[in-house]
């Protein structure tokens, strides 16, 4: 899903992994497309962007019903994806 050996660690207060080409054209489309697609927001925040709380009754339903976001999200959320990045 992702090519993790093209993140690099920058020096920050906090943890930040940057990198060029990391997600596919064809995944950054799919996962426009699952958000786009979603129904059920919590909030509304600076100016009127829709916002789901990870957590929430309506994020859970997100992951539920969205394949690749729920892909992205395991990873990020991955102890492996932590220890290796």
């Amino acid at each position: 899903m992702l090519s993790t050996n093209k993140l690099k660690k920058i020096k920050s207060n906090f943890p930040v992994l940057v990198g060029d080409n990391v997600v596919s054209k064809n995944i950054c489309n799919l996962l426009i497309k699952e958000i786009s697609n979603s129904k059920s927001f919590d909030d509304m925040i600076m100016g009127g962007r829709s916002r789901i709380n990870k957590g929430s009754k309506n994020f859970n339903l997100y992951i539920k019903n969205s394949v690749n976001s729920a892909k992205l999200f395991k990873l990020f959320n991955s102890k492996s994806f932590y220890k290796k990045n």
